[in-house]
């Protein structure tokens, strides 16, 4: 009887001991590469530099830069997205390095286009609405037009454009002037709506808070960063932010890290919360979770899932990291890091040298100190 006591204990002891150590190892796990691998990490990592994503900051490798998928400002591939608390439209921004006589002919080119653009009802002409010089020195215009060639002119867009430190900036966003008469049947009594003065003093305040900026600068004081440019912070600290980055290198082809920051949006759960119904997903796509945990970075708490999808015979990677998912605030942004080589058909890598990459570039993760 004595015997069967002392092993039960021990049993018990053991089973302490390692639910201790399965709570309390080391996360993420050590990777050993081999020694080509080291020699091949080592050389991919070599001389990097530190990016500035809105209030973030991250280290990538120097060959790593900007994905322009889209080099025309008419494309509108929106690198952020700005609004405060209660506006049913936000505003949208892009930009594009270029040089500023290259700026005045396209200034010049998109008056004419958006003056020509159809109007299939006539009472809705023009289609230019008005044409808004900015203020004190500062280069660019804003152009007030209909929505699109079919929509009532009583919704309209504002669609502006700032050029700052070899940077032309683009912001759009809907407002609404239905003081014509014609409106008055449709309004059934409510006041009378011009949104657009107000909404265009905001664009243009909006715009003396922005500067161009390389891709390495790091900004010093209160604000985001979005590519090409950094916006000061608003006055108020209320402004609602949504910012997104891709980069990419010639020398690690097919892989895209992308970087998203939202200061608002908040889940009701988070990605290891999630990882159930992941997990269930992949294995329908010949898929697998490789690794999922949660660790702390430089005073930040993460959450990681490590994703593999086999595809012909290649795996696909899809890694993602996430910082303050449920509890996005104005000085908390969410920050949600993505790596995927989904890009080129027949490009892949081995699985422990894009993790061992992925984990340099996700323990550099900070925020920029002065950023709020």
């Amino acid at each position: 009887m004595l015997i069967k006591k002392q092993h039960a204990f021990l049993l018990v002891v053991i089973a302490i001991g390692l639910s201790q150590w399965w709570y309390n190892r080391p996360y993420p796990p050590k990777r050993n590469l081999t020694a080509q691998q080291e020699k091949t990490m080592q050389a991919l990592l070599k001389g990097m530099k530190t990016r500035c994503v809105g209030r973030y900051l991250v280290d990538l490798p120097a060959s790593f830069s900007i994905n322009k998928s889209s080099v025309r400002l008419e494309d509108n591939n929106w690198v952020g997205v700005i609004g405060t608390p209660g506006d049913s439209r936000k505003t949208y921004i892009t930009t594009k390095r270029m040089y500023y006589p290259a700026f005045e002919q396209f200034i010049k080119r998109r008056e004419r286009e958006i003056a020509n653009d159809i109007v299939i009802d006539p009472m809705n002409k023009p289609n230019l609405k008005g044409v808004r010089e900015l203020p004190n020195g500062m280069k660019g215009v804003i152009f007030e037009r209909n929505v699109d060639s079919g929509t009532n002119d009583a919704l309209r867009t504002l669609e502006g454009y700032f050029y700052t430190d070899g940077v032309a900036v683009k912001v759009q966003k809907e407002s609404v002037n239905d003081t014509d008469p014609r409106y008055e049947k449709e309004r059934a009594g409510d006041p009378v709506r011009n949104y657009v003065p107000k909404d265009i003093e905001r664009m243009k305040e909006l715009f003396s808070r922005i500067r161009g900026r390389q891709e390495d600068d790091i900004p010093s004081v209160p604000g985001s960063c979005i590519a090409e440019a950094f916006i000061a912070a608003d006055k108020d600290g209320k402004e609602q932010e949504s910012i997104s980055q891709g980069f990419i290198s010639d020398k690690f082809p097919g892989v895209e890290v992308f970087i998203s920051i939202d200061n608002y949006t908040q889940e009701e759960n988070t990605v290891l919360k999630r990882s159930g119904d992941i997990a269930r997903a992949l294995a329908k796509a010949s898929g697998h979770i490789t690794r999922k945990g949660s660790f702390d970075i430089n005073g930040l708490h993460a959450e990681e899932l490590l994703a593999t999808i086999v595809l012909s015979g290649i795996p696909r990677f899809g890694f993602t990291l996430f910082i303050n998912e449920m509890h996005a605030s104005y000085k908390a942004p969410t920050l949600a890091l993505t790596l995927n080589n989904a890009s080129k058909e027949f490009e892949t890598y081995p699985q422990e040298e894009i993790t061992a990459f992925w984990d340099a570039i996700t323990h550099s993760i900070h925020m920029r100190p002065n950023a709020l």
